[in-house]
C-alpha cells in the first residue's frame, strides 16, 4: 500500500517567490536607479516650466482706539482682521489699486491675500494679532509693488474710526490754544520782569504785588507748559497707536510658480516606483520560476 504524497507547503512556495522577486530586483536594481534619477530630473525641469511670479507684500498694524480717559480700548470691527481682508478683496479696493498700478481690475482679481503675524512672527489665523500682511502676487515686480501698497493705504483709511480722527482733530484744537496762552503768558512774564527792572518810583507795596504778579505768571506758564507737552503726547499715541499704520511698504520678491523641493520629491518618487516595476518584471523574465517537488 503505497503512501500518500506528501501536501505542498504554501509558506514554502511563498518564501520561493518572494526569494525569486528579491533576486530579480537586485540584478537590475541599476534600473531602479537610473529611474529615480531620471524622476528627479523631470521634477526639476517640470518645476522650472511653470515660469515665476513676484509676490509683494505691505505690513500694516490695526489701529487700537482708548477710551477718552485712556483706561482702556474701545473695540472697533473696522480694524478687525475679517474686516481688513473684506476691504482688501473688496471690488471697490481692486478697482483703486489696479487703477494706481496700472492694472486692469480682472487682471488684479484673484491675486490679492491677507494674513495675520502671531507672536511668533509668523503667518497664522490669529484675530488678537494686531500686525496685518496685504500682499498681491503678479508677474511684473513693479505692478505688484504699487497694488500691494496702494491696498495697504486704502485699508489705513478705511479702518481709522471717525472716533479716532475726532480725537486727533481735538488734540490739535487744543495745542494751539496751549500755544497762544503760552504766548500771552510770555508777554505777561517778559512785562513784570521789566517793571521789577526799572523799579524807579515803584513803592515796595508795589514792587511786592508784581514779584507775586510775575510768580503766578510763571507758575501757570509751568503748568500750561506741561499740559501742552502731555497733549502732545496723546495726539502722538493717536497718531501712531490708534490710527492704522503702515509698518512696512511693500517690496516684490520672486517666487517659483511651483515648489521645486515638492516637484523634485514627487517626480523621484514616481521615477524610483517605475523602475523598480521595471527592475522587477526584466529580471523575472530571465530567471525561470524554480520547480517544487
Amino acid at each position: 500500500m503505497s503512501a500518500n504524497p506528501p501536501a505542498p507547503d504554501p509558506g514554502g512556495e511563498r518564501e520561493i517567490d518572494l526569494r525569486r522577486w528579491l533576486d530579480a530586483l537586485l540584478s537590475r536594481w541599476w534600473i531602479a536607479v537610473l529611474g529615480l534619477v531620471i524622476g528627479v530630473a523631470i521634477g526639476a525641469v517640470y518645476s522650472l516650466s511653470g515660469g515665476s511670479s513676484w509676490v509683494a507684500t505691505a505690513l500694516i498694524a490695526r489701529g487700537q482706539a482708548f477710551t477718552p480717559s485712556g483706561n482702556g480700548t474701545v473695540l472697533s470691527y473696522l480694524s478687525s482682521p475679517a474686516a481688513v481682508e473684506q476691504y482688501a478683496t473688496s471690488p471697490q479696493a481692486i478697482a483703486y489699486a489696479a487703477a494706481k498700478a496700472g492694472l486692469t481690475p480682472g487682471e488684479l482679481e484673484g491675486h490679492i491675500s491677507t494674513s495675520t503675524i502671531g507672536r511668533n512672527g509668523l503667518a497664522q489665523a490669529d484675530t488678537n494679532s494686531i500686525l496685518v500682511q496685504i500682499s498681491v502676487q503678479l508677474k511684473k515686480a513693479r505692478k505688484a509693488e504699487l497694488a500691494a501698497n496702494a491696498l495697504a493705504r486704502l485699508i489705513r483709511r478705511q479702518t481709522t474710526t471717525p472716533y479716532v480722527l475726532q480725537s486727533i482733530s481735538i488734540f490739535h484744537t487744543r495745542l494751539a490754544n496751549y500755544s497762544a496762552r503760552l504766548k500771552t503768558l510770555q508777554t505777561r512774564i517778559t512785562s513784570l520782569n521789566k517793571t521789577l527792572t526799572d523799579s524807579t518810583g515803584i513803592s515796595p507795596l508795589d514792587q511786592l504785588v508784581i514779584a507775586t504778579q510775575l510768580d503766578a505768571a510763571e507758575a501757570a506758564y509751568g503748568s500750561t507748559l506741561d499740559t501742552q507737552l502731555t497733549t502732545q503726547q496723546e495726539l502722538t499715541l493717536a497718531q501712531t497707536v490708534e490710527r492704522t499704520q503702515i509698518v512696512q511698504a511693500a517690496v516684490a520678491q520672486k517666487t517659483l510658480a511651483r515648489s521645486r523641493r515638492n516637484s523634485v520629491v514627487f517626480g523621484g518618487l514616481i521615477g524610483l516606483i517605475i523602475g523598480t516595476v521595471i527592475a522587477l518584471v526584466l529580471g523575472l523574465r530571465a530567471t525561470p520560476k524554480q520547480a517544487t517537488a
